[in-house]
């Protein structure tokens, strides 16, 4: 539609949908011009793809492994709207949708707002959840350091031994302890033996259980050389503490007490494998 408009002797031409009904759209999305819009439109996990406008009408969200249920959270603040998803009849007010997102699956989810004279937007929203791997490397790691040699997963958190780390002297050993946010490994915070020496292979084993950590230190030699011992540690205000030692009472040479550590909610198991 081609609109003329005269003014101070000068005639311009409109061209455009302007106030003729037209339509918006992006990748199936849509909204008619004057159709109310969402005011919220957030996810749980997984980052949303553009960030939220209300008027660009079709997101992504990429999950992570282990990432597999994400809410859809949404409003309207447009007077008399009602929210549909895939057709399902919403309420005016915050609301959120639950989805499960299996492996290498896509999920569409359409969040449609109508108002009273019948106008509409449709916001499309496609979940995907990837089976690529979630890589947590030491930031201060150095060759030789066996990173990884020992491995521990608590709900969103996990500890990785190291028992090479010579931060305290060469293979004195160290753990490092993540958590997951966002889909990445994050706030890493490294553990030591508040009394590491070199020779401890501190990280040779590793356990975590909710709020507490067991890290086995088979070489430490307090008691006798490479006697061994292990160290816990308490999450508490914000960080992990120093450390409790924990070692055998009769440690002898050689026992290497700490070889392997575990936690079942109030135990702690710690093997010794060379007692005799």
């Amino acid at each position: 539609m081609t609109n003329i408009v005269k003014s101070w002797g000068a005639i311009v031409l409109l061209l455009g949908s302007i106030g003729c009904g037209g339509e918006s759209s992006t990748s199936g999305a849509s909204a008619k011009l004057g159709a109310p819009t969402l005011s919220t439109l957030s996810v749980s996990a997984g980052v949303l793809t553009p960030d939220f406008q209300p008027d660009v009408f079709a997101y992504t969200v990429d999950l992570r492994l282990l990432q597999d249920e994400v809410e859809i959270n949404y409003a309207s603040d447009a007077e008399g709207a009602d929210i549909t998803v895939n057709n399902g009849l919403g309420v005016n007010s915050l609301t959120s949708t639950e989805v499960t997102v299996g492996l290498d699956q896509e999920v569409v989810k359409e969040i449609t707002v109508t108002n009273d004279k019948g106008q509409s937007s449709t916001y499309k929203v496609t979940l995907q959840r990837s089976n690529s791997e979630l890589k947590a490397i030491a930031s201060s790691g150095a060759a030789s350091d066996f990173y990884g040699s020992a491995v521990a997963i608590s709900g969103n958190r996990i500890v990785v031994g190291a028992k090479y780390d010579d931060d305290l002297g060469s293979l004195s050993g160290g753990a490092f302890v993540y958590t997951l946010e966002n889909g990445v490994w994050g706030n890493e915070q490294k553990l030591y033996a508040y009394d590491g020496a070199a020779g401890d292979e501190f990280g040779a084993s590793v356990a975590i259980s909710g709020d507490v950590i067991v890290v086995g230190a088979p070489k430490e030699d307090e008691k006798a050389n490479a006697a061994g011992a292990a160290y816990m540690f308490v999450y508490e205000n914000g960080s992990w503490g120093t450390g409790k030692k924990i070692y055998a009472s009769d440690g002898q040479t050689n026992e290497e007490f700490g070889s392997a550590v575990a936690i079942s909610e109030d135990k702690i198991v710690i093997g010794s494998p060379y007692n005799s």
